[in-house]
């Protein structure tokens, strides 16, 4: 498997893993963008319209790692003000399922 593949495949994971988690505390998926032009770098954010708070899940490919952020907004602006909750950095020389599954287990277990 190739690197871009690699990380497609364990984004994805990662973010079906948080959609199913974030769900129970009724938080919507509200924005997906990928910048294949940014060394394919992409980001998925999801809201809790009750509580105000919205988390996102980011790969930057330039740095190759993952990150999810949190932020509060408001009913009239957006998130604004993203915390880091977790880094993952990545070694993209590494493509295995043990690793992709360390990866994806590092970062769910941050949120709680």
């Amino acid at each position: 498997m190739d690197k871009l593949d690699f990380i497609t495949e364990t984004y994805k994971a990662i973010e079906n893993k948080l959609t199913k988690k974030l769900l129970s505390d009724n938080f919507q998926m509200t924005e997906s963008k990928n910048h294949p032009e940014s060394f394919g770098s992409r980001y998925t954010v999801w809201k809790n319209f009750e509580t105000l708070y919205a988390l996102r899940l980011i790969w930057d490919g330039k740095d190759s790692w993952f990150i999810i952020e949190e932020s509060p907004f408001t009913k009239k602006t957006e998130p604004n003000s993203w915390a880091d909750l977790v880094i993952v950095p990545v070694d993209t020389s590494k493509t295995g399922l043990d690793y992709k599954q360390q990866i994806i287990s590092d970062l769910i277990n941050e949120i709680k």
